[in-house]
Protein backbone atom coordinates (compact mmCIF):
# COMPACT_ATOMS: atom_id res chain seq x y z
CA UNK A 1 0.00 0.00 0.00
CA UNK A 2 2.55 2.40 0.64
CA UNK A 3 4.84 1.69 -2.56
CA UNK A 4 1.32 2.37 -4.35
CA UNK A 5 0.58 5.45 -2.65
CA UNK A 6 4.36 6.99 -3.48
CA UNK A 7 4.11 5.42 -6.90
CA UNK A 8 0.50 7.94 -7.38
CA UNK A 9 2.06 10.53 -5.87
CA UNK A 10 4.73 10.33 -8.14
CA UNK A 11 2.49 10.24 -10.94
CA UNK A 12 0.47 13.12 -9.54
CA UNK A 13 3.96 15.04 -9.11
CA UNK A 14 5.22 14.38 -12.34
CA UNK A 15 2.09 14.84 -14.49
CA UNK A 16 1.68 18.46 -12.64
CA UNK A 17 5.06 19.12 -13.95
CA UNK A 18 4.35 17.96 -17.44
CA UNK A 19 1.10 19.85 -17.70
CA UNK A 20 2.09 23.15 -16.01
CA UNK A 21 5.66 23.06 -18.81
CA UNK A 22 3.36 22.35 -21.71
CA UNK A 23 1.26 24.65 -20.74
CA UNK A 24 4.24 27.59 -20.77
CA UNK A 25 5.07 26.60 -23.85
CA UNK A 26 2.16 26.03 -25.99
CA UNK A 27 -0.14 28.70 -24.24
CA UNK A 28 -2.91 26.63 -24.92
CA UNK A 29 -5.35 25.48 -22.05
CA UNK A 30 -7.12 23.34 -24.19
CA UNK A 31 -4.85 21.50 -25.42
CA UNK A 32 -5.45 17.85 -25.28
CA UNK A 33 -2.36 16.85 -23.93
CA UNK A 34 -2.61 19.29 -21.18
CA UNK A 35 -6.15 18.46 -20.53
CA UNK A 36 -5.05 15.07 -20.54
CA UNK A 37 -2.03 15.58 -17.58
CA UNK A 38 -4.26 17.36 -15.89
CA UNK A 39 -6.64 15.16 -15.01
CA UNK A 40 -4.09 12.67 -14.35
CA UNK A 41 -2.80 14.61 -12.04
CA UNK A 42 -6.65 14.92 -10.25
CA UNK A 43 -6.94 10.98 -10.20
CA UNK A 44 -3.50 10.37 -8.53
CA UNK A 45 -3.60 12.73 -6.22
CA UNK A 46 -7.28 11.59 -5.17
CA UNK A 47 -6.02 8.37 -5.14
CA UNK A 48 -2.42 9.16 -2.90
CA UNK A 49 -4.94 11.19 -0.76
CA UNK A 50 -6.69 8.14 0.01
CA UNK A 51 -4.28 5.71 0.45
CA UNK A 52 -2.82 8.29 3.04
CA UNK A 53 -6.09 8.42 5.03
CA UNK A 54 -6.25 4.16 5.09
CA UNK A 55 -2.88 4.17 6.22
CA UNK A 56 -3.40 5.94 9.28
CA UNK A 57 -2.99 2.88 11.25
CA UNK A 58 -0.67 3.83 14.47
CA UNK A 59 -0.08 6.22 15.76
CA UNK A 60 3.55 6.62 14.71
CA UNK A 61 2.21 6.55 10.90
CA UNK A 62 -0.89 8.46 11.79
CA UNK A 63 1.65 11.47 12.65
CA UNK A 64 4.33 10.90 9.95
CA UNK A 65 1.07 10.49 7.31
CA UNK A 66 -0.36 13.94 8.75
CA UNK A 67 2.69 15.63 8.52
CA UNK A 68 2.88 14.62 5.02
CA UNK A 69 -0.99 15.63 4.25
CA UNK A 70 -0.01 19.30 5.76
CA UNK A 71 3.09 19.59 3.86
CA UNK A 72 1.24 19.01 0.38
CA UNK A 73 -1.98 21.03 1.85
CA UNK A 74 0.48 24.04 2.85
CA UNK A 75 2.05 23.91 -0.68
CA UNK A 76 -1.30 23.70 -2.55
CA UNK A 77 -2.60 26.67 -0.40
CA UNK A 78 1.03 28.40 -1.23
CA UNK A 79 0.13 27.66 -4.82
CA UNK A 80 -2.93 29.13 -4.65
CA UNK A 81 -2.07 31.96 -2.85
CA UNK A 82 0.88 32.88 -6.04
CA UNK A 83 -1.96 31.98 -8.03
CA UNK A 84 -4.33 35.12 -6.60
CA UNK A 85 -0.99 37.57 -6.47
CA UNK A 86 -0.15 37.02 -10.43
CA UNK A 87 -3.79 37.66 -11.09
CA UNK A 88 -3.90 41.08 -8.96
CA UNK A 89 -0.60 42.21 -10.27
CA UNK A 90 -1.87 41.40 -13.94
CA UNK A 91 -4.96 43.14 -13.35
CA UNK A 92 -2.51 46.16 -11.71
CA UNK A 93 -3.15 49.50 -13.43
CA UNK A 94 0.83 50.33 -12.99
CA UNK A 95 3.67 50.32 -13.99
CA UNK A 96 7.01 51.63 -14.84
CA UNK A 97 8.83 53.05 -17.76
CA UNK A 98 12.22 51.68 -17.63
CA UNK A 99 13.00 52.08 -21.66
CA UNK A 100 15.31 53.60 -23.23
CA UNK A 101 13.03 56.07 -25.57
CA UNK A 102 10.29 56.40 -22.82
CA UNK A 103 7.65 54.07 -24.94
CA UNK A 104 5.18 53.31 -22.48
CA UNK A 105 4.45 56.32 -21.00
CA UNK A 106 2.30 58.93 -22.66
CA UNK A 107 3.77 62.04 -23.17
CA UNK A 108 2.87 65.42 -21.46
CA UNK A 109 1.23 66.68 -24.55
CA UNK A 110 -0.25 63.76 -24.94
CA UNK A 111 -2.25 63.62 -21.84
CA UNK A 112 -2.86 67.34 -21.78
CA UNK A 113 -4.20 67.56 -25.32
CA UNK A 114 -6.76 63.88 -24.05
CA UNK A 115 -7.17 65.87 -20.77
CA UNK A 116 -8.73 69.04 -22.48
CA UNK A 117 -11.24 67.07 -24.77
CA UNK A 118 -14.57 68.63 -24.70
CA UNK A 119 -16.13 66.49 -27.74
CA UNK A 120 -16.60 63.07 -28.86
CA UNK A 121 -13.57 61.42 -31.03
CA UNK A 122 -14.05 57.94 -32.28
CA UNK A 123 -10.83 55.79 -33.51
CA UNK A 124 -11.57 53.02 -35.19
CA UNK A 125 -8.76 50.14 -35.73
CA UNK A 126 -8.44 48.38 -39.11
CA UNK A 127 -6.22 45.27 -38.91
CA UNK A 128 -6.94 42.00 -40.90
CA UNK A 129 -6.04 38.74 -39.45
CA UNK A 130 -3.51 37.65 -41.44
CA UNK A 131 -1.92 35.24 -39.08
CA UNK A 132 1.33 37.30 -39.42
CA UNK A 133 3.44 38.06 -36.31
CA UNK A 134 4.13 41.56 -37.32
CA UNK A 135 0.57 42.47 -37.71
CA UNK A 136 -0.65 40.66 -34.40
CA UNK A 137 2.23 42.51 -32.78
CA UNK A 138 0.60 46.18 -34.30
CA UNK A 139 -2.67 45.59 -33.36
CA UNK A 140 -1.65 44.37 -29.83
CA UNK A 141 0.40 47.79 -29.12
CA UNK A 142 -2.66 49.67 -30.93
CA UNK A 143 -5.06 48.17 -28.26
CA UNK A 144 -2.62 48.86 -25.15
CA UNK A 145 -1.93 52.54 -26.29
CA UNK A 146 -5.32 53.31 -26.93
CA UNK A 147 -6.57 51.71 -23.79
CA UNK A 148 -3.64 54.08 -21.88
CA UNK A 149 -5.37 57.41 -24.03
CA UNK A 150 -9.13 56.06 -22.40
CA UNK A 151 -7.92 56.86 -19.20
CA UNK A 152 -7.31 60.13 -19.88
CA UNK A 153 -11.06 61.23 -20.97
CA UNK A 154 -14.56 60.04 -21.21
CA UNK A 155 -14.68 61.62 -25.02
CA UNK A 156 -12.51 59.13 -26.84
CA UNK A 157 -14.62 55.97 -27.79
CA UNK A 158 -12.56 53.16 -29.73
CA UNK A 159 -13.67 50.07 -31.62
CA UNK A 160 -12.05 47.60 -33.99
CA UNK A 161 -12.79 45.90 -37.38
CA UNK A 162 -11.72 43.61 -39.54
CA UNK A 163 -11.50 44.94 -43.21
CA UNK A 164 -12.21 41.41 -44.94
CA UNK A 165 -14.82 39.44 -42.05
CA UNK A 166 -17.16 42.65 -41.48
CA UNK A 167 -16.62 44.77 -44.93
CA UNK A 168 -20.62 45.39 -44.73
CA UNK A 169 -20.02 47.23 -41.58
CA UNK A 170 -16.73 49.27 -43.24
CA UNK A 171 -18.93 50.33 -46.22
CA UNK A 172 -21.47 51.59 -43.77
CA UNK A 173 -19.22 53.65 -41.76
CA UNK A 174 -17.47 55.32 -45.71
CA UNK A 175 -14.61 54.12 -44.64
CA UNK A 176 -12.62 52.80 -47.85
CA UNK A 177 -8.68 52.75 -46.95
CA UNK A 178 -7.24 50.11 -45.08
CA UNK A 179 -3.48 49.10 -45.26
CA UNK A 180 -2.84 45.64 -44.73
CA UNK A 181 -0.70 46.32 -42.03
CA UNK A 182 -2.99 48.06 -39.67
CA UNK A 183 -4.91 51.13 -40.00
CA UNK A 184 -6.21 53.71 -37.77
CA UNK A 185 -8.62 56.52 -38.55
CA UNK A 186 -10.11 59.33 -35.98
CA UNK A 187 -12.88 60.78 -36.42
CA UNK A 188 -14.80 63.94 -34.73
CA UNK A 189 -17.94 65.28 -36.62
CA UNK A 190 -17.35 65.36 -40.23
CA UNK A 191 -13.37 65.15 -40.13
CA UNK A 192 -11.60 62.71 -39.81
CA UNK A 193 -7.48 61.43 -40.22
CA UNK A 194 -6.14 58.12 -41.45
CA UNK A 195 -2.83 56.67 -39.95
CA UNK A 196 -1.71 53.91 -42.30
CA UNK A 197 0.40 51.54 -40.05
CA UNK A 198 3.05 50.94 -42.85
CA UNK A 199 6.95 50.11 -42.64
CA UNK A 200 9.04 46.76 -41.74
CA UNK A 201 8.03 47.00 -38.40
CA UNK A 202 4.37 48.81 -38.44
CA UNK A 203 3.30 50.47 -35.57
CA UNK A 204 0.82 53.17 -34.04
CA UNK A 205 3.29 56.38 -33.25
CA UNK A 206 1.99 58.79 -29.93
CA UNK A 207 2.71 61.70 -32.37
CA UNK A 208 1.15 60.85 -35.46
CA UNK A 209 -1.70 60.19 -33.22
CA UNK A 210 -1.62 63.03 -30.98
CA UNK A 211 -1.02 65.25 -34.43
CA UNK A 212 -4.19 63.36 -35.74
CA UNK A 213 -6.06 64.27 -32.95
CA UNK A 214 -5.29 67.95 -32.79
CA UNK A 215 -5.83 67.91 -36.74
CA UNK A 216 -9.52 66.47 -36.32
CA UNK A 217 -10.87 68.67 -33.09
CA UNK A 218 -10.27 72.23 -34.61
CA UNK A 219 -12.60 73.43 -36.75
CA UNK A 220 -10.20 75.57 -39.09
CA UNK A 221 -6.41 75.44 -39.24
CA UNK A 222 -4.94 78.41 -37.94
CA UNK A 223 -2.90 80.09 -41.25
CA UNK A 224 0.94 80.94 -41.05
CA UNK A 225 2.44 83.75 -43.66
CA UNK A 226 5.95 83.59 -44.18
CA UNK A 227 7.49 86.94 -45.45
CA UNK A 228 9.11 87.03 -48.39
CA UNK A 229 11.37 89.01 -50.72
CA UNK A 230 14.18 90.02 -48.08
CA UNK A 231 16.03 86.74 -48.55
CA UNK A 232 14.30 85.16 -45.80
CA UNK A 233 13.88 81.23 -45.96
CA UNK A 234 10.72 80.52 -48.52
CA UNK A 235 8.61 77.75 -46.32
CA UNK A 236 7.19 77.19 -50.25
CA UNK A 237 11.07 76.67 -50.90
CA UNK A 238 13.40 72.85 -50.23
CA UNK A 239 15.10 74.36 -47.55
CA UNK A 240 11.84 74.70 -45.20
CA UNK A 241 10.35 71.76 -45.94
CA UNK A 242 10.99 69.68 -43.12
CA UNK A 243 9.50 73.15 -41.13
CA UNK A 244 6.46 73.19 -43.47
CA UNK A 245 5.80 69.65 -42.65
CA UNK A 246 6.08 69.88 -38.69
CA UNK A 247 3.59 72.92 -38.79
CA UNK A 248 1.42 71.20 -40.81
CA UNK A 249 1.41 67.85 -38.60
CA UNK A 250 0.53 69.63 -36.10
CA UNK A 251 -2.98 71.37 -37.83
CA UNK A 252 -1.52 74.84 -39.56
CA UNK A 253 -1.82 76.03 -43.20
CA UNK A 254 1.27 77.15 -44.16
CA UNK A 255 2.18 79.87 -46.99
CA UNK A 256 4.14 82.12 -48.15
CA UNK A 257 3.19 86.07 -48.10
CA UNK A 258 4.52 89.55 -49.13
CA UNK A 259 3.80 92.84 -48.19
CA UNK A 260 2.91 95.34 -50.93
CA UNK A 261 4.92 97.99 -50.48
CA UNK A 262 3.26 100.61 -53.20
CA UNK A 263 0.28 100.64 -50.38
CA UNK A 264 1.52 99.13 -47.43
CA UNK A 265 -0.71 96.40 -47.27
CA UNK A 266 -0.52 92.83 -46.03
CA UNK A 267 -2.81 90.15 -46.96
CA UNK A 268 -5.95 89.57 -44.02
CA UNK A 269 -6.55 86.03 -42.48
CA UNK A 270 -2.85 84.98 -41.13
CA UNK A 271 -3.03 84.12 -37.48
CA UNK A 272 0.52 84.03 -37.01
CA UNK A 273 3.18 86.41 -39.55
CA UNK A 274 6.98 84.49 -39.62
CA UNK A 275 10.33 86.87 -40.57
CA UNK A 276 12.00 83.17 -40.88
CA UNK A 277 15.72 84.89 -40.88
CA UNK A 278 17.36 86.04 -44.07
CA UNK A 279 20.19 84.45 -46.56
CA UNK A 280 23.20 86.89 -46.62
CA UNK A 281 23.09 89.31 -49.84
CA UNK A 282 19.84 88.24 -50.49
CA UNK A 283 17.57 91.43 -49.84
CA UNK A 284 18.33 93.84 -46.92
CA UNK A 285 15.62 95.32 -44.57
CA UNK A 286 11.94 96.41 -44.41
CA UNK A 287 10.48 99.43 -46.23
CA UNK A 288 8.46 101.66 -44.67
CA UNK A 289 5.50 101.06 -46.15
CA UNK A 290 6.18 97.22 -44.70
CA UNK A 291 6.79 98.50 -41.19
CA UNK A 292 3.67 100.46 -41.44
CA UNK A 293 1.81 97.40 -42.27
CA UNK A 294 3.42 95.16 -39.70
CA UNK A 295 2.23 98.02 -37.47
CA UNK A 296 -1.25 97.71 -38.45
CA UNK A 297 -1.72 93.99 -38.13
CA UNK A 298 -0.08 94.06 -34.63
CA UNK A 299 -2.51 96.99 -33.90
CA UNK A 300 -5.01 94.43 -34.74
CA UNK A 301 -3.67 91.98 -32.32
CA UNK A 302 -1.64 90.22 -34.62
CA UNK A 303 1.24 87.48 -33.88
CA UNK A 304 4.27 87.75 -34.63
CA UNK A 305 7.67 85.68 -34.56
CA UNK A 306 10.89 86.82 -35.63
CA UNK A 307 14.14 84.62 -36.19
CA UNK A 308 17.73 86.41 -36.32
CA UNK A 309 20.85 85.88 -37.28
CA UNK A 310 24.15 87.82 -36.95
CA UNK A 311 24.91 90.45 -39.57
CA UNK A 312 28.16 90.67 -40.76
CA UNK A 313 29.18 94.01 -41.62
CA UNK A 314 27.32 97.18 -42.51
CA UNK A 315 25.68 96.20 -46.06
CA UNK A 316 22.25 95.62 -47.79
CA UNK A 317 21.44 93.05 -44.81
CA UNK A 318 21.14 95.06 -42.07
CA UNK A 319 17.74 95.37 -40.70
CA UNK A 320 18.22 98.11 -38.44
CA UNK A 321 14.39 99.34 -39.27
CA UNK A 322 12.82 96.31 -38.00
CA UNK A 323 15.03 95.85 -35.08
CA UNK A 324 14.26 99.53 -34.23
CA UNK A 325 10.67 98.80 -34.96
CA UNK A 326 10.88 95.71 -32.50
CA UNK A 327 12.42 98.00 -29.71
CA UNK A 328 9.75 100.15 -30.14
CA UNK A 329 6.69 98.42 -30.03
CA UNK A 330 7.57 95.44 -27.64
CA UNK A 331 10.78 96.55 -26.06
CA UNK A 332 12.85 93.44 -27.62
CA UNK A 333 16.35 95.03 -28.49
CA UNK A 334 18.24 92.77 -30.92
CA UNK A 335 21.89 92.96 -30.58
CA UNK A 336 24.37 93.62 -33.07
CA UNK A 337 26.87 91.09 -32.17
CA UNK A 338 27.33 87.18 -32.54
CA UNK A 339 27.64 85.23 -29.20
CA UNK A 340 30.85 83.60 -28.44
CA UNK A 341 30.79 80.39 -26.48
CA UNK A 342 34.53 80.15 -25.65
CA UNK A 343 36.79 77.19 -25.37
CA UNK A 344 33.56 74.75 -24.12
CA UNK A 345 31.45 74.78 -27.51
CA UNK A 346 32.55 75.15 -31.14
CA UNK A 347 33.27 79.07 -32.37
CA UNK A 348 29.73 80.48 -32.35
CA UNK A 349 28.15 77.90 -31.35
CA UNK A 350 25.73 77.96 -28.32
CA UNK A 351 23.92 75.28 -26.23
CA UNK A 352 21.29 76.37 -24.02
CA UNK A 353 21.21 73.22 -21.67
CA UNK A 354 18.36 71.45 -19.53
CA UNK A 355 18.46 72.24 -15.84
CA UNK A 356 20.53 70.70 -13.59
CA UNK A 357 23.20 70.88 -16.00
CA UNK A 358 23.06 74.31 -16.51
CA UNK A 359 22.57 75.07 -12.98
CA UNK A 360 26.07 72.96 -12.57
CA UNK A 361 27.95 75.66 -14.61
CA UNK A 362 26.03 78.86 -13.55
CA UNK A 363 27.19 77.83 -9.96
CA UNK A 364 30.93 77.24 -11.00
CA UNK A 365 30.75 80.61 -12.61
CA UNK A 366 29.86 82.51 -9.09
CA UNK A 367 26.64 84.07 -11.76
CA UNK A 368 24.19 84.99 -9.27
CA UNK A 369 21.03 83.15 -9.52
CA UNK A 370 17.81 84.11 -11.62
CA UNK A 371 14.34 83.16 -9.68
CA UNK A 372 12.74 83.10 -12.84
CA UNK A 373 14.81 80.96 -14.13
CA UNK A 374 15.62 77.14 -14.10
CA UNK A 375 18.91 77.08 -15.95
CA UNK A 376 18.51 78.76 -19.25
CA UNK A 377 14.83 78.42 -19.84
CA UNK A 378 12.55 81.15 -18.08
CA UNK A 379 9.29 79.49 -16.02
CA UNK A 380 7.17 82.53 -16.01
CA UNK A 381 6.46 81.70 -19.89
CA UNK A 382 4.44 78.82 -21.45
CA UNK A 383 6.90 78.34 -24.18
CA UNK A 384 9.90 77.46 -21.66
CA UNK A 385 8.00 76.29 -18.11
CA UNK A 386 9.40 72.89 -17.44
CA UNK A 387 11.64 73.05 -20.69
CA UNK A 388 13.78 70.00 -20.17
CA UNK A 389 15.35 69.82 -23.22
CA UNK A 390 18.88 71.01 -25.14
CA UNK A 391 18.82 73.38 -27.87
CA UNK A 392 22.01 73.87 -30.31
CA UNK A 393 21.95 77.10 -31.97
CA UNK A 394 24.77 78.31 -34.43
CA UNK A 395 25.48 81.45 -34.71
CA UNK A 396 23.00 83.20 -32.70
CA UNK A 397 22.87 87.21 -31.58
CA UNK A 398 21.64 88.52 -28.41
CA UNK A 399 18.07 89.25 -27.78
CA UNK A 400 16.88 91.24 -24.83
CA UNK A 401 14.76 93.54 -23.40
CA UNK A 402 14.46 96.99 -22.66
CA UNK A 403 14.12 99.07 -19.49
CA UNK A 404 11.52 100.47 -19.23
CA UNK A 405 8.97 98.71 -21.91
CA UNK A 406 6.56 100.42 -23.88
CA UNK A 407 3.37 101.30 -22.27
CA UNK A 408 1.23 98.61 -22.57
CA UNK A 409 4.05 95.94 -22.86
CA UNK A 410 4.93 93.30 -20.82
CA UNK A 411 8.32 91.04 -22.40
CA UNK A 412 10.90 88.80 -20.60
CA UNK A 413 13.52 87.03 -21.93
CA UNK A 414 12.83 82.96 -22.42
CA UNK A 415 16.07 81.98 -23.33
CA UNK A 416 19.92 82.76 -21.94
CA UNK A 417 23.13 81.67 -22.48
CA UNK A 418 25.55 79.62 -20.32
CA UNK A 419 27.89 81.73 -18.39
CA UNK A 420 30.92 81.62 -20.25
CA UNK A 421 29.32 82.81 -23.41
CA UNK A 422 30.67 86.87 -24.12
CA UNK A 423 29.13 89.01 -27.04
CA UNK A 424 31.59 89.56 -29.79
CA UNK A 425 30.80 92.94 -31.16
CA UNK A 426 33.32 93.47 -34.16
CA UNK A 427 31.78 92.10 -36.29
CA UNK A 428 33.54 93.51 -38.89
CA UNK A 429 36.75 91.61 -37.73
CA UNK A 430 34.84 88.37 -37.87
CA UNK A 431 34.34 89.36 -41.60
CA UNK A 432 38.23 89.83 -42.41
CA UNK A 433 39.33 85.86 -40.87
CA UNK A 434 40.55 87.51 -37.37
CA UNK A 435 39.78 85.17 -34.49
CA UNK A 436 37.28 86.82 -31.75
CA UNK A 437 39.00 87.77 -28.67
CA UNK A 438 36.49 89.28 -25.84
CA UNK A 439 36.96 92.91 -24.56
CA UNK A 440 36.24 93.84 -21.24
CA UNK A 441 33.12 96.70 -22.41
CA UNK A 442 31.58 92.90 -24.69
CA UNK A 443 28.74 91.92 -22.34
CA UNK A 444 29.42 88.23 -20.91
CA UNK A 445 27.68 85.66 -19.02
CA UNK A 446 23.80 85.01 -19.08
CA UNK A 447 22.99 86.62 -22.28
CA UNK A 448 19.54 86.87 -23.84
CA UNK A 449 18.86 85.16 -26.93
CA UNK A 450 15.13 84.69 -26.95
CA UNK A 451 12.57 87.23 -26.07
CA UNK A 452 8.18 86.97 -26.12
CA UNK A 453 6.18 90.27 -25.08
CA UNK A 454 2.39 90.99 -25.17
CA UNK A 455 0.97 94.44 -26.34
CA UNK A 456 -2.03 95.81 -25.36
CA UNK A 457 -4.95 96.65 -27.92
CA UNK A 458 -8.10 98.11 -28.57
CA UNK A 459 -9.67 95.41 -30.74
CA UNK A 460 -12.69 94.04 -28.67
CA UNK A 461 -12.78 89.96 -28.04
CA UNK A 462 -16.47 89.67 -29.19
CA UNK A 463 -18.73 91.07 -26.49
CA UNK A 464 -16.64 89.73 -23.07
CA UNK A 465 -15.29 92.77 -22.57
CA UNK A 466 -11.62 92.16 -23.17
CA UNK A 467 -9.25 92.55 -26.14
CA UNK A 468 -7.11 90.44 -28.05
CA UNK A 469 -3.10 91.20 -27.15
CA UNK A 470 -0.88 91.33 -29.34
CA UNK A 471 2.34 88.85 -28.84
CA UNK A 472 6.29 88.34 -30.88
CA UNK A 473 8.72 86.20 -30.18
CA UNK A 474 12.10 87.05 -31.39
CA UNK A 475 14.90 84.26 -31.21
CA UNK A 476 18.41 85.36 -32.00
CA UNK A 477 19.12 82.39 -34.82
CA UNK A 478 17.08 80.69 -37.62
CA UNK A 479 19.15 77.70 -38.17
CA UNK A 480 17.74 75.95 -35.43
CA UNK A 481 14.64 75.82 -38.01
CA UNK A 482 16.46 74.20 -40.73
CA UNK A 483 15.68 70.96 -42.40
CA UNK A 484 18.60 69.50 -40.69
CA UNK A 485 17.85 70.61 -37.02
CA UNK A 486 14.83 71.39 -36.50
CA UNK A 487 13.31 67.82 -35.67
CA UNK A 488 15.48 67.20 -33.12
CA UNK A 489 13.71 67.23 -29.62
CA UNK A 490 14.68 70.06 -28.68
CA UNK A 491 14.18 72.03 -31.59
CA UNK A 492 10.77 71.28 -32.58
CA UNK A 493 9.14 71.74 -29.19
CA UNK A 494 10.63 75.22 -28.87
CA UNK A 495 9.48 75.86 -32.57
CA UNK A 496 5.92 73.93 -31.62
CA UNK A 497 5.13 75.79 -28.36
CA UNK A 498 5.68 79.08 -29.52
CA UNK A 499 3.54 79.15 -32.22
CA UNK A 500 1.03 77.24 -29.82
CA UNK A 501 1.50 80.26 -27.58
CA UNK A 502 1.37 82.81 -30.60
CA UNK A 503 -1.90 81.37 -31.69
CA UNK A 504 -3.39 80.91 -28.07
CA UNK A 505 -3.39 77.24 -28.85
CA UNK A 506 -2.12 76.49 -24.79
CA UNK A 507 -3.11 73.12 -24.53
CA UNK A 508 -0.54 72.16 -27.65
CA UNK A 509 2.27 73.31 -24.88
CA UNK A 510 4.12 70.45 -24.08
CA UNK A 511 6.68 68.20 -24.37
CA UNK A 512 5.89 65.95 -27.06
CA UNK A 513 6.51 62.36 -28.13
CA UNK A 514 9.82 60.81 -29.08
CA UNK A 515 9.23 59.20 -32.48
CA UNK A 516 10.29 55.77 -34.07
CA UNK A 517 14.11 56.46 -32.77
CA UNK A 518 14.77 52.90 -32.50
CA UNK A 519 13.47 49.45 -33.83
CA UNK A 520 12.29 47.36 -31.49
CA UNK A 521 13.53 43.62 -31.38
CA UNK A 522 11.85 41.55 -33.17
CA UNK A 523 11.22 38.16 -31.07
CA UNK A 524 9.24 35.35 -32.85
CA UNK A 525 7.06 32.61 -30.95
CA UNK A 526 8.92 30.31 -29.88
CA UNK A 527 11.38 33.06 -28.64
CA UNK A 528 8.41 34.42 -26.58
CA UNK A 529 7.50 30.95 -24.93
CA UNK A 530 11.15 30.35 -24.51
CA UNK A 531 11.75 33.73 -22.50
CA UNK A 532 8.79 32.81 -20.62
CA UNK A 533 9.49 29.59 -19.11
CA UNK A 534 12.91 30.48 -18.36
CA UNK A 535 11.28 33.92 -16.64
CA UNK A 536 8.67 31.37 -14.57
CA UNK A 537 8.75 27.46 -14.72
CA UNK A 538 12.82 27.48 -15.12
CA UNK A 539 13.56 29.62 -12.52
CA UNK A 540 11.47 27.75 -10.17
CA UNK A 541 12.48 24.07 -11.46
CA UNK A 542 16.01 25.54 -10.25
CA UNK A 543 14.82 26.14 -6.90
CA UNK A 544 12.73 22.81 -6.97
CA UNK A 545 16.25 20.51 -7.49
CA UNK A 546 18.68 23.05 -5.62
CA UNK A 547 16.05 21.96 -2.57
CA UNK A 548 16.18 18.18 -3.35
CA UNK A 549 19.46 18.09 -3.52
CA UNK A 550 20.25 19.50 -0.41
CA UNK A 551 17.04 17.04 0.86
CA UNK A 552 18.98 14.15 -1.01
CA UNK A 553 22.51 15.30 0.58
CA UNK A 554 21.16 15.70 4.33
CA UNK A 555 19.44 12.32 4.33
CA UNK A 556 22.22 10.81 3.24
CA UNK A 557 25.37 12.43 5.23
CA UNK A 558 23.08 12.92 8.39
Amino acid sequence: MKTLRTIFGAIALLAFILAVNILTIRQNPAETLVLVLGGITVLSGIAWLVLSIVLMTGTTARRRNLAGLNNVIASVIFLAICIVIYALVRRWDKSWDLTQEGRRDLSPQTIQVLENLNVDVEVIGLFTDTGLREIDIAEEKTKRFLAECEKHTSHLKTQYIDPQRELARLQAMQLTFADPQGTVVIRCGIRNKTIPLSGPQPRLEEREFTNALVNVIQESAPKIGFLTGHGERDVSKPEATAMKKLLESEGYATEPVAINVSDGSLPQGYSILVINGFQAGAGGDLHPQEIAALDAYVNSGGRLLVLVDPEFGSGPGQRRTLFAWLEQRFGIAVGDDILIGGTEERLGQISLMTDAAAVSKFKQHNLPKVDQFLGCYDQSNPITKNFGRNLDFLLARSVGVTNPLPQGVTATRILRTLPYVYAETDLDALRQGKSPAQDPDEPVGSIGVGAAATMKTSVPIGDSGQTRDARAVVIGDSDFVSNETVLREGHLNLLLNTMAWLSEREELIAIRARGNEKQPIKLTQSDERRIAWISTLGVLHLVAAAGLITYLLRRKYQ
